[in-house]
């Protein structure tokens, strides 16, 4: 329990993390999710698991990343 605990507060925090890093907080205009994704064509996301293999988080992560590829 205080493991789901623990990562449901990191993936708030990191959530939180990347919504403040969007260049559209900055500016004050809307990005479309087309423009988002053409900026991130052809670029690496690394997803980081910082709990140990086999476990739940690492299940989700297996099953979120071919989504997260686009194809």
């Amino acid at each position: 329990m205080r493991k789901l605990a623990l990562g449901l507060a990191a993936l708030a925090l990191a959530g939180g993390a990347l919504t403040g890093c969007s260049s559209a907080g900055a500016t004050g205009a809307s990005t479309s999710p087309e423009d988002a994704a053409a900026k991130l064509k052809n670029q690496t996301i690394t997803l980081v698991v910082p709990f140990d293999p086999g476990g739940g988080y690492d299940a989700y992560a297996r099953m979120l990343a071919p989504k997260l590829h686009g194809s």
